[in-house]
């Protein structure tokens, strides 16, 4: 006969009921409120911050906004903006990378992965080479 004993059937189905369980336990990811500080702060607090002024943090990221956009693989993704000024923050004050993503409310290794991102993504860039230095 093809049916199975109902015992079998029994235990198939304590099996299923304990992956579930074993499913719910897993931790969900924690999402963090992470504030622009594109849109926080005003032009002056903004300059003070990231050493940079809004303007330039802009055309900046638009520039390197299709390089430094990653492809989600986990948790949520830092939009283009957060991330260039995680690592201009990181490059101008020349501080610990955990320092850099106290204020926008990220951990040390995201970070890492973001200076990387967006140093790789710059580099590639002509158009920010040729960003006139200004005394």
């Amino acid at each position: 006969m093809s049916s199975s004993p109902p015992f079998e059937r029994l235990q198939r189905l304590e099996e299923q009921l304990e992956r579930r369980r074993r499913i719910f336990r897993i931790p969900r990811t924690r999402l963090r409120d992470r504030e622009n500080p594109y849109e926080v702060y005003d032009d002056f607090q903004f300059k003070i911050r990231f050493h940079i002024f809004k303007d330039t943090a802009l055309f900046i990221t638009n520039i390197i906004r299709e390089d430094i956009i990653a492809p989600l693989k986990r948790g949520t993704t830092l939009n283009p903006m957060i991330q260039f000024l995680i690592t201009q923050r990181y490059y101008a004050t020349g501080s610990f990378q955990i320092v850099s993503g106290d204020l926008i409310n990220v951990c040390q290794p995201t970070v890492s992965n973001v200076v990387k991102r967006v140093s790789i993504a710059i580099d590639k860039q002509e158009k920010v080479h040729q960003i006139p230095n200004i005394p």
